[in-house]
């Protein structure tokens, strides 16, 4: 006989669908933790002061490469924020690079003699887990939230007992585990493209059950999740395109329907910085953009951000 599930306060799963709207209870503080920024201050100027924690954010990337450049960096970017910052990279393409974004870390430190062991010593606190299918992905995924789970159930699980004293009793003793934690998934469309392909419909419940999985996560553990995935090959026509900009005609390769199931859906992609004085002779100068398309929450839809990266890696402004 299978064991029934304990109920749940329904506050609780309140709080989980809408954690913008929070009930606040007694003695509880009512700061939110403090938003991820990048190294461009365009970017964090149209995230409205950077990427939130306990939420998912979806990159669709013009190009592969760019997509993980631009990890890098804001991987880098969380590492040097605070002491107490964590990440984990989910690498389902196996072909992360450490060494890339040890440069990063070290060029954004003062130069000194041991700036590259203090770089080092910063990898301490990133994990990659490298995965080569789906159900590596899920249990990848599981693994993580039951090292973020170093706590009892919470107070809105009602237990057997009703003895909600003892379960505040050993809340307080357990060791609570930093939340300032940042996930990446990448890329997901090499994982989800051929199943997809095999079978729609079952691709995209696969899809569906990934991201809410995420996205519980994400919201019960306060992390900030990003998910990286490739643009479809082929070209959608200007009315039907996502991006506020006509001249960008990409779409997501696993289907538009991605940016209902998470919180911020966005693109990246390259648009000219000008018009070359001679096109025949000149190929033009291409700026990297940064698009908010689809915006569960609504406050940052159709924002976005023009930036470069120097020579180390690092995102910056367009000078």
């Amino acid at each position: 006989m299978a064991t029934p599930a304990e109920p749940v306060l329904a506050s609780s799963l309140y709080e989980l669908e809408n954690p913008n709207q929070k009930v606040i209870r007694e003695g509880e503080s009512t700061e939110r933790q403090p938003r991820l920024k990048t190294s461009s201050k365009a970017i964090d100027k149209a995230l409205n002061g950077g990427f939130d924690f306990g939420q998912v954010h979806y990159i669709t990337a013009q190009d592969r490469e760019d997509g993980q450049d631009f990890l890098q960096s804001l991987l880098a970017s969380h590492l040097l924020a605070a002491e107490e910052a964590t990440g984990t990279v989910i690498d389902c393409m196996l072909a992360f690079d450490v060494r890339k974004l040890h440069k990063i870390i070290q060029a954004s430190l003062p130069s000194t003699e041991d700036s590259a062991q203090q770089a080092l010593e910063m990898l301490d606190r990133l994990k990659i887990m490298k995965i080569f299918d789906y159900t590596g992905l899920t249990e990848a995924v599981a693994e993580i939230r039951e090292h973020l789970e170093h706590k009892p159930a919470p107070r809105g699980t009602i237990s057997d007992s009703e003895d909600e004293e003892d379960l505040v009793a050993s809340q307080v003793k357990s060791t609570a585990v930093s939340s300032r934690e940042l996930l990446i998934v990448t890329n997901i469309t090499h994982i989800l493209s051929p199943m997809i392909k095999t079978s729609y419909v079952q691709g995209q419940a696969t899809l569906t059950s990934l991201m809410r999985l995420l996205g519980h996560l994400a919201k019960t553990q306060d992390v900030d999740v990003m998910v990286l995935g490739d643009a479809h090959p082929k070209k959608v026509a200007e009315e039907e395109t996502l991006s506020m900009f006509q001249s960008c005609l990409m779409r997501s390769a696993l289907g538009d329907g991605i940016g209902h199931l998470v919180d911020t859906h966005l693109y990246l992609y390259k648009l000219p910085k000008k018009k070359p004085e001679n096109a025949e002779k000149e190929a033009p100068q291409k700026a990297h953009v940064l698009e908010v398309v689809q915006d569960r929450h609504g406050d940052r839809f159709s924002q976005w951000a023009a930036f470069e990266y120097d020579s180390d890696g690092r995102m910056k402004d367009i000078s």
